[in-house]
């Protein structure tokens, strides 16, 4: 167990951020938000694999500053990885991922 913690945490660092989640459970489903502004759908992966959930993807840098002095820096960009683990059984061919306004709506039902 101790194996497969170490290579998900080195897996997850290697990357440059990870974006915020918010998850909520009904008896129907488990229902996952992922914020992701100023992205392409095209920029982002979703799998479902072995019980766990794996988003990742790369946010581009905005416009170029070279003319400017940097005097904060909070956007994060690079690429990104974050993995939500599911410890109960889904119905892993009926997971829908939704991509709008820069959240991901991702609905995983249950089995």
């Amino acid at each position: 167990m101790n194996d497969i913690f170490l290579t998900l945490f080195r897996l997850q660092g290697e990357h440059d951020w990870q974006p915020q989640i918010n998850m909520f459970e009904s008896d129907q489903e488990i229902w996952i938000e992922v914020e992701l502004p100023g992205m392409e759908k095209d920029q982002i992966k979703v799998v479902f694999e072995d019980g766990a959930l794996a988003i990742s993807g790369i946010r581009r840098k905005g416009p170029q500053t070279q003319d400017y002095i940097c005097r904060q820096l909070e956007i994060e960009y690079g690429s990104f990885y974050r993995f939500i683990n599911i410890d109960i059984p889904v119905d892993q061919e009926h997971i829908e991922a939704r991509y709008e306004k820069g959240i991901l709506d991702i609905r995983v039902p249950k089995k």
